[in-house]
Order: structure tokens, then sequence, then C-alpha cells
């Protein structure tokens, strides 16, 4: 795991992990920053008890994952927080995933769908750069890295109105 960016991405993560065990307790990894030299952390994994409030509120941009147990709708869990980068639903039953992929598609950049043969997938952390966006919020990963999308930053789109052969004429040789 490398670096986070910043002295303030360190302080925030920290702070983050800490409202987080407030509510549940640290499974795996080491609080507060690691070692005097640059921006590291130990990657944290917490069991949230209860609500996960900390989990919804404010998103831990950085190396940690909560487990939070839910029996709500998965629509009305997201709708909690401001949605990320990635959602990811685990289920064998087609009709819960139908309804939980229409409820959360509004709040997430990606959905992965989890599968028994999870070989079968790239994963959810997979940098996709044909989607449109990453998600809301702080969450990239999406055009902005590249691709054919990407290019669209760096054109100007224009419409032509006027005769048929000196539009043809105009674009002759492009992708118009």
């Amino acid at each position: 795991m490398g670096p986070l960016t910043s002295g303030a991405q360190l302080k925030d993560v920290v702070a983050g992990m800490e409202r987080l065990e407030a509510e549940g307790k640290r499974i795996a990894g080491e609080p507060g920053r690691l070692g005097d030299r640059g921006f590291f952390v130990s990657p944290g994994l917490f069991e949230i008890q209860g609500e996960g409030k900390a989990v919804h509120s404010h998103e831990v941009f950085g190396p940690v994952a909560s487990i939070l147990p839910y029996s709500d709708n998965p629509a009305a869990i997201v709708a909690r927080g401001n949605g990320g980068l990635v959602c990811s639903l685990y289920s064998e039953d087609a009709a819960w995933l139908e309804q939980a992929v229409m409820g959360v598609a509004p709040w997430h950049g990606r959905i992965f769908l989890g599968h028994p043969k999870i070989e079968l997938s790239p994963g959810p952390g997979t940098v996709l750069p044909q989607l449109v966006h990453g998600g809301p919020g702080r969450a990239g990963g999406g055009e902005e890295l590249g691709g054919r999308r990407a290019l669209s930053f760096y054109l100007q789109r224009v419409a032509l109105e006027g005769s048929r052969p000196v539009i043809a004429g105009l674009t002759k040789g492009s992708s118009a």
C-alpha cells in the first residue's frame, strides 16, 4: 500500500478510522500514522455495530473497509450517504439483484455484482476508463483516465447547418 497524497488526507483518514472504531471494532490494521516520513497508514478493516452513521456520513478516502450487516432495501441504505465509486452486491436471487441495482445505480459510478465463481470477474476495484465518471463525490476512475472517451476533454464539438455538398466537403476524411 502506498502513501496517502497529503498531510491533510492523512489527518482525514486517521480521524475517519477513529470514528469507525468508535462505532464498532477494528479487525485489522494499526491505528494512526505509520512511521515518521511520508503519509502512510495501515490498511484498516472495521466491523460496525448499529446503523453505521460514521460509514454513511463521511467516506474515509483511504485504505479502509467496513463490514456492516443490513436488512433494509439497498437503495434506502445507500441513500444514507452520498454514494461512491463502487457498490458491491452479492446474491444469487435475480429478483433481489434487479431491485437493488435499480435502487443504487443513481448513487454509484459502478456496481459490482458478486458471483460464486469470483474468478469470472475482474473485481470491484478494476479501473474502467470507458465509464463516464467514477462516481459521485470524491470518487474518480472514469473517462479522465484515458481511452477514446477521454479525447472529448480535448475536443470542441460544433453543429454545422447548410447544404449537404458544402458540409460533405468540410467534413471529408473526418468521422463527422
